[in-house]
């Protein structure tokens, strides 16, 4: 069993469950990890890498033909 460290843990639950429905979860498949991985060659071949992380939000992003913004 979880220890829950708030009394409020139901409540946040629930209010980060409607969150998630509300700005959407998009899903990292092949396409994101392909695009991820020329992200990536493309940057170090540059010698700008960028964090790990970024690169992933990119690459999703490129995928989904979103716009990010900073």
């Amino acid at each position: 069993m979880v220890q829950k460290k708030s009394k409020l843990s139901e409540f946040n639950k629930n209010k980060y469950l409607s969150f998630c429905d509300f700005v959407g979860i998009i899903e990292i498949d092949s396409q994101v990890a392909q695009i991820y991985g020329n992200v990536k060659n493309q940057l170090q071949s540059e010698g700008k890498l960028i964090p790990e992380n970024d690169m992933w939000i990119a690459a999703t992003a490129i995928a989904n033909q979103l716009t990010l913004i900073l």
